[in-house]
């Protein structure tokens, strides 16, 4: 994979991320019976999952082809950006994604013999998906034309999208 490719992607990744966070999120606003609607039970779950399969994909695993280091421009102003814009240490941002690992590897990934999910939360992630985004929206422009310009942005209008589809179900 080329690096363009490798950007471009790293970006779509940011914009599901924050996409899912948002519609998860919209829902929580409403009165859905979560519990006994299996449906709609199912989308919140869904949405958080792929939420965090994305993030991981760019935060949690070096080896990976989407990792932020591989498509930054300067990884060490980049984790420097990334804790001051979080407020944040590294040691906070580490035991994200060990949190965020921890659920993808023993709920989504192979359901082992912990009884009690814990689902993450999410406001750490959404925020370094964005600064990430950003990051490469402001160095490769050029190469990311339809990209949204500010995924901030983006979240809200795909929040407030969300918000007019939950009203006809509830």
């Amino acid at each position: 994979m080329n690096q363009v490719d490798r950007i471009r992607r790293a970006c779509i990744l940011c914009c599901h991320c924050v996409r899912n966070m948002a519609y998860r999120r919209a829902g929580e606003e409403f009165s859905i019976n979560w519990e006994q609607d299996d449906f709609w039970r199912n989308i919140s779950g869904n949405f958080i999952d792929i939420a965090i399969l994305d993030w991981c994909k760019l935060f949690a695993d070096p080896k990976g082809k989407h990792y932020w280091s591989k498509v930054v421009p300067n990884k060490e102003i980049f984790l420097e950006s990334l804790y001051i814009e979080l407020g944040i240490t590294e040691e906070e941002f580490s035991a994200h994604i060990n949190t965020m690992k921890h659920y993808r590897d023993k709920f989504l990934g192979h359901l082992d013999e912990e009884l009690v999910m814990h689902i993450p939360k999410m406001e750490i992630s959404i925020k370094s998906a964005i600064l990430l985004f950003g990051v490469l929206r402001g160095a490769f422009s050029r190469n990311l034309g339809d990209a949204p310009e500010n995924l901030q942005d983006f979240y809200n209008e795909r929040f407030l999208h969300a918000k007019t589809k939950y009203p006809k179900i509830t």
